[in-house]
């Protein structure tokens, strides 16, 4: 599952009409899960760099390619409050509103790994 976040803003005038208004802003932080479906190729190398008693110690690295494959747009909506704290002028819209917001995956992704593998290998 691929877990998108993402962060909605509007803007709206503080009753002045010209541009240099005081104005509010909307901040909502939103949220979506979907799944993702991708094929591709890899590959991985590894070299065995010494042995510690029963344990084999080895360094690897790995790269893989994915190609999207399927829908890759996701949505995002999100409903938030103009309500103020501070005492200030109400909203002149409604005190709620909801924000949405579509995005499209790039159809290629990559993943790239290293790391140190310790393997129990006993001796005979």
């Amino acid at each position: 599952m691929d877990v998108s976040t993402g962060h909605l803003g509007g803007g709206e005038s503080e009753g002045a009409t010209t541009a240099c208004a005081p104005c509010r802003t909307l901040f909502i932080k939103t949220q979506t899960e979907k799944g993702f479906h991708s094929i591709g190729p890899g590959i991985e190398l590894e070299a065995d760099v010494g042995r510690a008693g029963q344990f084999l110690v080895g360094f690897y690295g790995s790269f893989r390619a994915y190609y999207l494959v399927g829908d890759r747009k996701a949505n995002l909506r999100s409903t938030g409050s103009w309500n103020r704290t501070d005492n200030g002028q109400p909203s002149a819209t409604r005190a709620d509103t909801t924000f949405v917001t579509r995005y499209e995956r790039e159809p290629w992704h990559y993943r790239f790994g290293m790391g140190l593998r310790i393997l129990w290998s006993p001796e005979d």
